[in-house]
């Protein structure tokens, strides 16, 4: 709750500025504090705002942990916001032909035929490569991602999609990804494809799929697809020397409960995901983690997140994507049988929000998911779960990405983020 009231008070005072105050100043007095009082180890900012990158910031926390300023070189480890990399890479695969979105995931990976639910029935409808994307397909999570209930216990004790299974070596195989998938179609579904939203591993299992359609490694796939074409030179499973040297200090909440003097620190170094090895993933690489086991840095992410806003545009003047499958990416797919908003039970903080082919959707007005115009969104975003979000404002030519490393999520900013963006129009001279 102080998170909170502390964020609101921050927005009130720099929006109380006016039209006069720069973006980055905007910025930095709505972020900076947040690590100065100790609500925050360190984050790394970028706004590209009408074609021009202009915020380009980081702050890290000092005190009792030091931890240095990041910068767009930074290498930080994108957990969930590994999911829209990986399902934009897909669809380029649906584009060529070689994946249908209406076909029965079982046409390309068998042990997925006659999956059951929970209570051993067999479902009555297909579970659909479509529903990997919409997070439709009644997986779910492990505990490590919040997963509840028994079948997250099965997911854990199967080692299914865990952090350890990210940096364990045990899992570094080349077949890998395959046995996960075959582990994961041996359990039951939690609910019929199609008929609810699940946050889950449902982008991992796109991961195999990928991999099963273009006959290569998920981490050769993503490298030849989508990060080499657009310049993504820092993004993928491994860290580069450059990003070992300059990488994000993986944290969690440090949580007391007596008083303590001075500025209350509110995070700690991340314990490892496996005894005996560091808590930072991208050195010892275990599983190929579509949904969460991808390293990037700023000037990566803010190089992606333009090329959404711009249509996805190659630089000699192509489509990555058809418009239809471009028209999927950026509007509500989720059917309106799930109801007003289908999202709101399993992520409190897209309550309000719909779902595309691999970004949430925030609408104007409540209601407007099922509005197909543009003119009804106020942005699409995904948010990672260590508090990064990327998002892109079409209406106001903003794209942006704010990149932490604290996990589980303590801060989930991106409205404010693009609030200020949309109030504030760039550098004053």
């Amino acid at each position: 709750m102080r998170v909170a009231l502390t964020i609101s008070l921050c927005l009130i005072n720099f929006l109380a500025w006016g039209s006069s105050s720069t973006l980055d100043k905007a910025y930095a007095d709505f972020l900076d504090p947040l690590v100065k009082d100790g609500y925050m180890s360190a984050y790394y900012l970028a706004v590209s705002k009408d074609g021009v990158v202009e915020v380009d910031r980081g702050l890290g926390a000092n005190g009792a942990i030091n931890l240095p300023d990041p910068n767009n070189q930074t290498s930080f480890a994108l957990f969930s916001l590994s999911k829209p990399l990986v399902s934009v890479a897909v669809l380029k695969l649906v584009d060529k032909g070689l994946i249908e979105l209406d076909a029965p995931l079982a046409q390309y990976l068998p042990e997925f035929k006659g999956i059951a639910l929970e209570d051993g029935i067999v479902a009555d409808s297909d579970l659909k490569v479509f529903n990997l994307f919409t997070h439709t397909s009644g997986f779910i999570h492990n505990k490590d991602f919040r997963g509840k209930g028994e079948l997250a216990e099965a997911y854990q004790s199967e080692g299914l999609f865990t952090l350890e299974s990210l940096s364990g070596k045990s899992y570094s195989s080349p077949d890998a990804l395959a046995e996960q998938v075959g582990k994961l179609a041996s359990l039951p579904l939690s609910n019929k494809p199609g008929s609810s939203f699940e946050y889950s591993v449902s982008t991992d299992v796109l991961g195999r799929l990928a991999e099963v359609v273009s006959g290569k490694g998920l981490d050769v796939f993503l490298e030849e697809i989508l990060f080499e074409p657009l310049g993504m030179k820092e993004t993928g499973f491994y860290r580069s020397e450059v990003g070992k040297a300059n990488k994000a200090v993986l944290m969690k909440p440090l949580i007391r409960t007596f008083p303590v003097p001075g500025t209350y620190q509110r995070f700690e170094p991340h314990p490892p995901f496996i005894e005996g090895a560091g808590p930072g993933l991208g050195e010892a690489v275990g599983l190929l983690g579509a949904g969460s086991g991808l390293i990037s840095n700023g000037k990566d992410m803010i190089r992606f997140a333009r090329f959404l806003l711009d249509g996805m545009s190659m630089e000699d003047g192509t489509s990555f994507l058809s418009n239809e499958l471009k028209s999927k990416l950026f509007t509500h797919q989720l059917s309106r049988e799930m109801g007003d908003w289908p999202l709101a039970e399993k992520l409190p903080y897209a309550s309000n929000d719909g779902m595309s082919l691999g970004l949430n959707i925030r609408s104007k007005v409540p209601g407007g998911l099922w509005d197909k115009k543009s003119a009804s969104i106020d942005f699409l975003y995904w948010s990672g779960f260590s508090s990064s979000v990327l998002w892109i404002d079409i209406e106001n030519n903003v794209a942006g990405v704010f990149l932490s490393q604290i996990r589980p999520a303590q801060h989930f900013l991106v409205s404010e983020l693009d609030e200020i963006a949309d109030k504030f129009g760039g550098f004053v001279p």
